[in-house]
């Protein structure tokens, strides 16, 4: 279980001035909701310990995350960021580099696990050559969730999974989103109120 409890953003930070709750449970997908620019990526940061907040606190399974033990809960977390950087690159050589993170090194990839994975997301094994500086964001935040389940992470924060998609897309990262928590996970995403999902 991951709780925020009355988080207020670091006051130099624009966005979220009132506290915020929540609660994710294992087996749940659970929605930050807010407009845009509202501090909800800001949010998914400091649950990894990599942005301050002013008030409150942030635990998993009761214990408090400090900056000190940020890393250690950090290896438990896998991210799926809204936006990528745009470094040319292939897709396959973007994966093999999270693939190639230390954090890593006790995971075995394939290439077929991963093509199961885009077929549920409706990703075409073409796009493995396809320079991932060039793809729609949209494609490209289901290609990073698609590998996220190999990471074998306790929790997944996926910013913004719904951006761009059209219904069609927004179903199967809804019904993977659902997967992955049903595997056992806490899954926390973030959206806008106005987003199909």
């Amino acid at each position: 279980m991951l709780e925020l409890k009355e988080i207020i953003l670091d006051h130099q930070r624009e966005g979220l001035l009132q506290p915020t709750s929540l609660i994710a449970r294992e087996g749940a997908v659970s929605t930050l909701t807010g407009q845009k620019e509202s501090g909800k990526t800001w949010l998914l940061k400091a649950i990894m310990g990599l942005a301050p907040y002013e008030r409150g606190y942030i635990s998993i399974d009761g214990e408090v995350i400090t900056p000190l033990s940020a890393r250690f809960y950090r290896e438990r977390m896998a991210y799926v960021p809204q936006l990528s950087p745009s470094v040319p690159m292939t897709v396959g050589e973007l994966l093999k580099t999270i693939w190639g993170l230390h954090i890593n090194d006790d995971k075995d990839f394939h290439r077929t696990d991963i093509r199961k994975r885009w077929q549920q997301l409706d990703l075409d094994s073409t796009l493995w050559d396809a320079d991932s500086s060039q793809l729609p964001a949209p494609t490209l935040r289901r290609i990073l969730l698609s590998v996220t389940p190999l990471l074998d992470r306790a929790i997944v924060l996926a910013d913004m999974p719904f951006l761009g998609q059209d219904t069609t897309h927004s179903l199967l990262v809804e019904n993977y989103l659902q997967q992955m928590a049903a595997e056992g996970r806490v899954v926390i995403v973030t959206k806008r109120p106005d987003d199909d999902r």
